[in-house]
């Protein structure tokens, strides 16, 4: 389980790490206010499954940080511009294409077993 010892390894990340790196990017984080979704994730049966979720949707670039409820099967993720090009499941407006971040997040959910909904 080779995996689970690197996951452990990042989660000793400083906190204050990112806040101390020169930010180049200013300009386009002023334009860009952190967004919210909520979408949801299947077979989470456990504190310990959902913690592995929230690693995995956190490893995603726009993300910044999320937070889940694994007894609602339900995932909050923060991050800029989220909700640009937001496609919902099954929604009348999907064609199909989702977010650059939601296809991140359902491939590498939905490999390891978690099925993933945008509502």
């Amino acid at each position: 389980s080779n995996i689970m010892s690197q996951q452990q390894q990042q989660q000793h990340h400083h906190p204050n790490e990112a806040l101390q790196q020169p930010n180049s990017n200013v300009a386009s984080d002023t334009e860009q206010e952190e967004q919210e979704v909520v979408f949801f994730v299947e077979n989470m049966t456990c504190g310990g499954c959902g913690g592995h979720v929230r690693n995995l949707v956190e490893s995603v670039a726009e993300i910044t940080q999320a937070t889940v409820e694994w007894r609602l099967a339900r995932v909050t993720a923060r991050g800029k511009g989220l909700l640009q090009h937001y496609a919902k499941d099954g929604g009348e407006d999907h064609d199909g294409e989702r977010a650059m971040w939601q296809q991140s997040v359902a491939t590498l959910l939905e490999k390891e077993g978690y099925p993933v909904h945008f509502s």
